[in-house]
Order: C-alpha cells, then structure tokens, then sequence
C-alpha cells in the first residue's frame, strides 16, 4: 500500500497489519534494511533486514503499532534495496499512522453503606466495579485508607490487581467489623489506568451497635465559633436495657480543639438519659474534626463524631497602588482603594497614610477622614480614597497602614501594609540657541537661522505664546503649538530681512509650562550691508540661422553656440520654437559656468514646399537679457522627380523571411489621409488600408481583415484627399 493506518488502537495493547511487497521484475531484488525514519517504539517491523524477493515473488512483513501514551502518532517506513545490475530502484517510503487512544471509564457507586454492625461482629457487601469504555481497564491496586481503616476490609481471595474489558464488570467484596460503638467510615481506593478518575475513592460507612445503649447525636457540630473563645455543647446517653450501665472513662481524639466536661466514672441508670458536655476551642480559623470516646464497664467503647469551625475576620486586598504619572505641582490622582473581610466577623478597621522609610515627603493623603468603621463579614469596605499630589519631579514611594481587628494580622496587631508608589513628571524646556548673531546679510536679501525647542522633562510641554519680533526680523508661528512629547523637539525658525544699511537687535520670549522655566529669552542681532553681486550674462554666437533651401522631408542642421559671459553661473532654463518646420532637440535645463560655452544643435525639416520662418526663443537667468530671440529662416523645396516607389514588384509572403513583404514608399509627398487600394485583374477592390503620413507602408500581402489574398497580378492605388500619389501593378506569388 501507499500508506499504512493503524486507526485507533488502545494504550497498552498491538495491533499488527501485514503488508505484501511484490516484484513484477524479471531480476531477484533484496532490501539491505528496512527501519523507521523516526525509530519511534511504539512502531516496530518484523523482519528488518534479509528479505529476498524472486522476480515474479513477493514476500510479506508485519508491522505492529503498540502505543504507550494516547495520542496520533506517524513515523514512516523506509526500505533499502540493494543496488544489483538491472535494478533501478534504491529504496521505497510506506508513510505509517496510528492514534493512541485512553476509551477505559471507570464507573460506581461512590458510597457503600453498611448495615448497623454490633460490635465486634461482621458484615458483608459487595461492590460493583464497572468499565464503560471501549478499552480495557487496569485496575493496579484495591487498598482501604482513612479514620476507621482498620474495621473494614477486603472479603479473603479477593485480587488485588486485575483488568476489567470493555463493557465488563467486577464485583469487590468488603468486610465491616467494628470495635466501637458509633459512626464508622473509611475509604476503598482503587488505583487505575483511567487517567481522569485515578485512583476512584469509594465511602465505606458503617454504624458500630450496641442495641441497648444509644448515644444522641451520632455528630456533634459547633458551627460558627470565632476563634480565642470557647463554645459547650451535650450528647446524651440513653439506657433502653434493664440494667444500670456505668460509663468509665471518656476523653477525645488527642491533639484537637475539643474536650470533654464532667467527673467520671459516669452511671446511667435502667430508663434514665444521662448527658456529656463537651466544648470547642479553636485556636485557627478552618474546619476541625475529632471524635468523643466512652468506656463501657464491660469495655465496649461508643464513638460519637466531633465537627467544627473555626471563624475571624480576615482582612485582604490588593498589597500595591501604583499611581503611575502625575503632572508635579499642578496634578493630583485619586484612586479609591477597596478592601475585604473575608472572614465570618465583624472586621474593625482604621486606615492611614504614613511615609516610606525611604521617603523624606508624604506625597499622598486619605481624603475621607481616618476614622474607625466596621465591616461586615464576607464583605467590601467602602471605598478610601487616596490622593497622589507631587510637587516636584521622580519616583515617590508610601504606605496605607490598615488597623485592624484581623485575624490573619495577629499576634503582633501589625496593621496591613499597602504600599503606594507614584510618579511626578513635568516638562522641560531647552532653546538652541539663546543668542542669535545673523552677522552681516545683504540688503533686499534674506537669512534664516533655527532655534530648536526640546522637552527635557517627563511630560508634554505646551507652547503657550511666543512674542513677535519686530521688524527686520520675522518668526514663523501658528496659531496653535502642537505638543511636544518628552524628548521630542520642534524648529522655530527666525527670519532677518533687512532692507537696508545698519545693524539690527531685537528678542522675544517663548512662554511654555515647563517646570519651573516658564519663560525663555532669545536674543537676535545682524547687520544689514550693500555689495555688488556677480551676474550670469547670456551671449548667442548668431542672432539669425538661414538653412536655405531644403527638400521636403529631408533636413539640414545648424549649430548655435551660448555662452556665459558673466561671473555668476547661467541657468538655461528653455529653448523652444513654436512651428513645427524647426526642431531643437535639447530644450534647455543646463547650467553653464563663467566663460563656458555650449553648442545646441536646431535642424530644418520642411513639411511643405515654401519659405518657412520662426524662432528659438531661450529662457535664461541673465537679468539683463532674460529673454534671447534667434530667427530662423528655410526654404522648403519640392522633389521634382516625385514618386511612390515599390518594391519589390513581386513578392512571395510564405513566412521564409525573403520578400515577405512589399514597401510603398511615398515621403516626397505631403500627406494628410493617404489611403491604399488594392484591386484584382477585373479591377474589384480587394483591400483598403488608411496608412499614416509616416512616408511609407509595408503589406504582407492579406486585407484589412487579416485574410490572406490569391496569388495573382494586383492594382494599387494611393489617393490622398481625393488626389492620386501614385498607382501600378504588382504580382504576389505563393
């Protein structure tokens, strides 16, 4: 196969498929090796290695899934054959999968209740152990735990290790034999490999029975009992027998918060209830459990259950307040911090702020008072707000001190500590620079210079006005600052124009809410002066280009020369002519320095017979001559032995390249809509093309739908607005 699939298979059992591997070829082959490319154990091949197989034979392996966890498994197969002569294969890939699978359920009663036992005799019952599933289930173990192991135990023969099948059961036989008289009760824990109910824990409750004597309650409960006090309740011993029964001794389970009350020994008379008083004591908050034991005369022991629990207030809630960042000075937090008592009473609260050891300021304050208030049980505090107001930049720490009742608080009465933590942050403000020196400008000229504002502090600064500067000097302000984030900065940028000779000071203050620099000053001084600036200066080697006379659709060129004369570089930024007689392929965009010269070619290509005239117009940054005009003069003249030219006369469109196709030729003409006809022998039009004014048409011998026409003798024929160019004949061979 392809592929091999175990499917699901249960955890600790196989599954094995055989395979067939067959030769169809007429050599023998044999595998070197055949392993798993991952090695997984719970994949495994028998044989791995010798196996021969005669041309036309086959020859079978087993592979066997065993998993040992649940879950999909894949691994793959690989066999390696020998290189022999006349075999060209070298090895062959079997991807394997398989799933693990955990279907065992246990399932039973959780409780096996016993009839009332008299003392030191025995009874019987038996337990139904079942497993639902779809896998076998492993029971590893059956041992019995708990208060009163010792008065139950397994029926004799009984195993201890065992499986039971999908859908099977088995019955576990367990024996109660109580010493004492009262409420008995133990565990049956069955290990097993059901993973979510491993081990099942079965209740065995009995009842010890001495039928003359009954003791009233069997459990005793003290429910609710705070700690550090002690609450006393009774049981009572009735006498239904005919004679006086006396009672020897009592006393509780040792080491547990209850004790017993009275003088002993204790006689009950025939009829007559007498009573015990036991109490509770605790000294933790929980729930405790004992037992009270009474001595018979004739030394048979009675047990009744002993339950309680033991409350406290209990204070909690979160141990941290982190107040995060408050702008300093002008800030103030309130967070309103809300506590538990998660105990059973009334908890007595008084909460303070006080400094942290590490601190020199109190930054934080309640601001609902200090006094005393209680809370109830299992119940929130009311909210105390707490107020976080630095006055000055950094990490703050502090405390909330609780003072309380609270039990999980004692024995030192040390209040529950809340540490607090918060942030003062601010803006800073730094100014590059303070003083500005522009030094000396030209007139009617302008310079810039920038003054950087950074924020230094922790929080965003806020422009809130700059003052204008007067004039030579100007700022560029909006109307709205943007924030600056911390460590962010913006340009201001100051302008100096002056407009005439002297020297110029001038400040303004920029007003933000950084953190105790509120105002900053900027000096601005410079000087305003005259002097001669070098100029470009444009020259052209020729204010007239005459090309004389031209053939129509032939051209001439013609060299102009510009040069920069001046001491100030020369931008030239266009040269243009307007017709379409005249062409300059360079237009301009070039910078010459002082001195350079450079060469521009401009061609004339008539269009038409006749005088043609225009201009080149060059764009420069000369200010005297911004503008330099050059005339242009030529004479269009017509071809006199004008002609379409076709060639070839014959040609052969089979595709071989040669002669494919046949040129029209017809630049001497001046076109505006040339069209082509072409015309059979009986003079029926066969194709119409509209060819450009480009000066010339190829044809590959189809019409104007692509379709290929006959060989034979064609008509052509080239009109031009009703004007005939040229026309012939033309043979088109295939």
């Amino acid at each position: 196969p392809d592929q091999v699939s175990f499917g699901e298979v249960c955890v600790g059992e196989s599954k094995i498929i055989k395979i067939t591997l067959a030769n169809r070829g007429t050599r023998e082959i044999a595998a070197e090796e055949l392993q798993l490319a991952l090695d997984r154990a719970e994949f495994t091949i028998t044989p791995r290695d010798n196996v021969v197989i005669p041309a036309g034979g086959s020859r079978e392996i087993e592979l066997a899934f065993s998993p040992i966890a649940a879950g999909a498994l894949h691994d793959t197969l690989r066999i390696s054959w020998q290189q022999l002569p006349g075999v060209n294969i070298s090895h062959t890939v079997v991807p394997l999968a398989g799933a693990g699978v955990s279907a065992q359920r246990i399932s039973g009663l959780s409780t096996l209740d016993f009839d009332d036992t008299n003392v030191n005799e025995s009874s019987t019952k038996s337990y139904l152990l079942s497993n639902v599933g779809t896998c076998p289930l492993q029971v590893e173990s059956l041992r019995i735990s708990g208060r009163d192991s010792s008065e139950f135990s397994l029926a004799p023969n009984t195993p201890l290790a065992f499986t039971i099948p999908a859908g099977g059961s088995q019955e576990i036989h367990v024996i109660f034999s109580p010493v004492i008289v009262g409420a008995r009760e133990a565990r049956l824990v069955i290990a097993n490999n059901d993973l979510a109910r491993n081990p099942k824990q079965v209740t065995l409750q009995g009842n010890g029975a001495e039928f003359d004597i009954v003791i009233t309650p069997d459990t005793l409960i003290f429910a609710g009992v705070p700690v550090g006090v002690s609450a006393c309740d009774s049981v009572f011993i009735i006498n239904k027998g005919t004679d006086a029964v006396t009672f020897s001794a009592a006393w509780t389970t040792e080491l547990s918060p209850f004790d017993v009350q009275g003088n002993w020994p204790l006689v009950v008379g025939e009829g007559d209830t007498s009573g015990v008083a036991l109490c509770f004591a605790p000294s933790d908050t929980g729930f405790f459990s004992g037992q009270l034991f009474l001595r018979s005369s004739e030394d048979k022991v009675f047990a009744v259950v002993l339950q309680g629990h033991g409350i406290a207030p209990i204070i909690a809630g979160v141990r941290q307040l982190d107040f995060a960042q408050v702008l300093a000075e002008s800030g103030t937090k309130i967070i309103p911090y809300v506590f538990e008592n998660q105990g059973d009473v009334e908890l007595i609260v008084r909460p303070e702020p006080q400094l942290d050891e590490t601190a020199v300021r109190n930054y934080f304050r309640i601001l609902d008072g200090s006094e005393s208030y209680t809370i109830p049980p299992r119940s929130q505090s009311k909210p105390v707000r707490i107020a976080f107001t630095p006055d000055s930049t950094g990490q703050f720490p502090g405390k909330l001190l609780i003072y309380s009742n609270a039990y999980n608080l004692q024995p030192n009465n040390s209040p529950f500590e809340v540490s607090l933590k918060g942030e003062g942050i601010a803006p800073g403000i730094k100014v590059e620079a303070t003083e500005i020196d522009f030094r000396q400008i030209e007139i009617n000229s302008s310079a810039v210079a920038p003054v950087i504002i950074t924020n230094t502090g922790t929080a965003n600064l806020f422009i809130e006005k700059i003052t204008p500067l007067a004039a030579p000097y100007s700022l560029q302000l909006v109307e709205d600052f943007p924030p600056v984030p911390p460590g962010g900065s913006f340009v201001l940028e100051v302008k100096f124009s002056p407009g005439q000779e002297g020297r110029f000071e001038a400040q303004f203050e920029i007003h933000s809410n950084a953190f105790r620099r509120r105002q900053v000053l900027v000096q601005v001084t410079g000087a305003g002066i005259r002097t001669e600036k070098p100029q470009p200066c444009i020259t052209v080697s020729s204010t007239e280009l005459d090309f004389g006379r031209v053939r129509v659709r032939r051209d001439s060129t013609r060299i102009m020369e510009i040069s920069n004369c001046g001491e100030a570089p020369l931008e030239i930024t266009q040269i243009s002519v307007q017709g379409e007689h005249f062409i300059i392929a360079e237009g301009g965009g070039f910078s010459l320095d002082r001195q350079e010269t450079r060469t521009v070619p401009v061609t004339f290509k008539p269009r038409s017979a006749g005088a043609k005239l225009d201009e080149a117009v060059i764009t420069s940054n000369d200010p005297a001559h911004k503008t330099v005009r050059v005339k242009l003069a030529g004479d269009g003249r017509a071809n006199p032995n004008v002609a379409v030219r076709v060639t070839p006369a014959i040609f052969t469109p089979n595709g071989d390249t040669y002669n494919d196709e046949i040129k029209f030729d017809y630049k001497d003409f001046e076109v505006t809509e040339p069209v082509l006809r072409i015309f059979n022998i009986r003079g029926a039009v066969t194709a119409t093309f509209k060819i450009t004014d480009a000066g010339e048409f190829l044809w590959d011998g189809v019409d104007e739908r692509r379709q290929r026409l006959n060989a034979g003798v064609y008509l052509w024929l080239i009109e031009d607005g009703g004007k005939t160019l040229g026309s012939g004949y033309i043979s088109l061979v295939r």
